[in-house]
């Protein structure tokens, strides 16, 4: 049986506070997200929006120059286990017939 990447994907963006930003949308990331790490050194930053759907950070800001205690907070939301419901059939079932 194949796996269907739909039932493992991102879960919903969610609301937090940021202390010195405010509140900002944090998703998870995908694979598609990490592939950009190699040619991008902060493209986590690519995870955040603000409330009314625009990028936290404007194409070309100087992220690196973030004071590293806000840039450890939004770190930390990137980083923070978000735990998936389990599959219908339960974590012990394979899916082989018996």
């Amino acid at each position: 049986m194949s796996l269907d990447p739909s039932k493992v994907n991102a879960s919903a963006p969610r609301t937090v506070e940021i202390p010195g930003i405010g509140q900002v949308i944090v998703r998870r990331a995908t694979l598609a997200d990490l592939g950009f790490a190699a040619d991008m050194q902060f493209w986590w930053v690519r995870l955040f929006s603000l409330p009314d759907g625009s990028p936290l950070f404007a194409p070309g800001s100087d992220v690196g120059a973030l004071d590293h205690e806000v840039a450890s907070a939004l770190l930390e939301e990137v980083n923070r286990p978000r735990f998936t419901q389990p599959v219908n059939a339960g974590s012990g079932e394979s899916g082989v017939p018996k």
